[in-house]
């Protein structure tokens, strides 16, 4: 039998509290980080994985960003987000569908941006098919949740539906994401980490689908 996906039971209200707690506090940076995402790769196509109930989508700059694609395993995060953000002045588009099974079309995305994602999911299957649905030239941002020494991997707040996930969390070693992403001609172009005021820490890192026409990118290497 199939083990039902916690992700299912969490509701929204519960993950934007949690999320927006003083314990947690991850909603601005995330923000901020899918912000940077758009500014770095200047996608006209968008691709969302995890995109729950669109936190960072104000952040779209239609001058640059024609179409949005939102994909999250949670319906009622979805119809969230389609409420609050009726009318974008860009395309967007949102799935309710499962990564890890969802159909990825080739050469369709300028930029895949997945924000603790990862760590949820069977990520060594899913990157080969990120890898082919991405342009030439295009990018994959991933936001990683760091390990912390002092800290759980789920921190326990007032909304207790989110300690559900623990069952389902694995952090993600950055060098082994990076290896099996170059396998998938995906190249590491940058890689950072952001602090969160609860001492956690995020890892931030930035693929380019490397090819013949493929925009170079002249920033130095952050590592």
């Amino acid at each position: 039998m199939t083990m039902r996906n916690p992700w299912l039971d969490v509701p929204a209200a519960d993950y934007i509290g949690h999320m927006n707690s003083p314990e947690v506090d991850q909603l601005s940076v995330l923000s901020r980080l899918f912000r940077e995402a758009l500014e770095r790769f200047l996608p006209a196509d968008v691709l969302l994985l995890g995109c729950a109930t669109g936190n960072g989508l104000d952040r779209v700059d239609p001058s640059v960003t024609s179409r949005v694609t939102g994909v999250d395993i949670n319906p009622v995060y979805l119809a969230r987000l389609a409420s609050e953000l009726p009318n974008p002045a860009f395309e967007l588009t949102l799935e309710c569908a499962d990564v890890m099974t969802r159909a990825f079309e080739p050469d369709a995305h300028d930029l895949v941006h997945c924000a603790l994602l990862f760590e949820y999911v069977d990520w060594p299957r899913l990157i080969p098919r990120l890898g082919a649905t991405i342009r030439v030239g295009g990018g994959l941002s991933v936001v990683l949740q760091r390990p912390s020494a002092a800290l759980p991997a789920v921190t326990a707040t007032s909304y207790t539906s989110l300690l559900s996930l623990e069952e389902v969390f694995h952090f993600v070693e950055p060098s082994a994401l990076a290896v099996h992403c170059l396998t998938a001609g995906l190249e590491l172009q940058s890689q950072y980490s952001a602090p969160l005021s609860s001492g956690k820490a995020f890892d931030v890192m930035y693929f380019r689908k490397a090819g013949r026409y493929a925009r170079i990118d002249r920033r130095p290497l952050a590592l």
